[in-house]
């Protein structure tokens, strides 16, 4: 990944830019879009959504100096909107990615998103669109994503990474984020 010159960002469900990873991004100063997972934008449909997210990429982050940066289910939306386009010239960096229908071992907490099997199919069949880079951070127990799932779903793009985070769950300390953001955005 290359220093970005604009940077998009998707957070994941109830979540504002006030939240990791964009209270980073304020932080630094950093100018940036995107939407957040919270009312009115929550309340779309997942297409009318997707719709949006497409045109907010397509209109002003598709060149090879843009970040792409989604948290928890805003890389579940981020993925899907990339999965019907073109070839994407610039980096994606996911924290906590949802990436199909989880269950945490305790039974507190579960997604069931729509579309999981036609995204999955994307990417098992290597039919995901290449990127110049493609990011996945992982916390090592995630109850969201399964660390076999991400790799399963990771295997036929030789573009994509995927980071273990040691000692996290679904959520990422903020030096994680520092250590992660920093060398992107100076």
């Amino acid at each position: 990944m290359r220093r970005a010159e604009s940077i998009y960002l998707l957070t994941g469900r109830d979540e504002t830019f006030a939240d990791l990873p964009g209270a980073i991004l304020k932080k630094v100063g950093v100018s940036f879009g995107g939407r957040e997972y919270c009312h009115p934008f929550s309340r779309l449909s997942f297409a009318a959504q997707l719709d949006i997210i497409t045109q907010d990429l397509l209109r002003n982050y598709w060149h090879s100096r843009a970040l792409l940066i989604a948290r928890s289910y805003g890389a579940y939306l981020l993925l899907h909107a990339l999965s019907h386009l073109s070839e994407f010239p610039g980096d994606v960096l996911l924290f906590a990615p949802i990436l199909g229908m989880a269950l945490a071992a305790n039974g507190h907490y579960g997604v069931i998103p729509p579309r999981t099997r036609s995204l999955s199919a994307c990417a098992i069949q290597g039919k995901f669109p290449a990127c110049r880079s493609l990011q996945l951070h992982l916390g090592e127990v995630d109850d969201g994503c399964s660390y076999g799932r991400a790799e399963q779903f990771i295997a036929r793009m030789p573009f994509a990474r995927l980071v273990k985070v040691f000692g996290c769950g679904h959520h990422f300390p903020q030096e994680y984020y520092e250590r992660t953001l920093y060398p992107l955005l100076h």
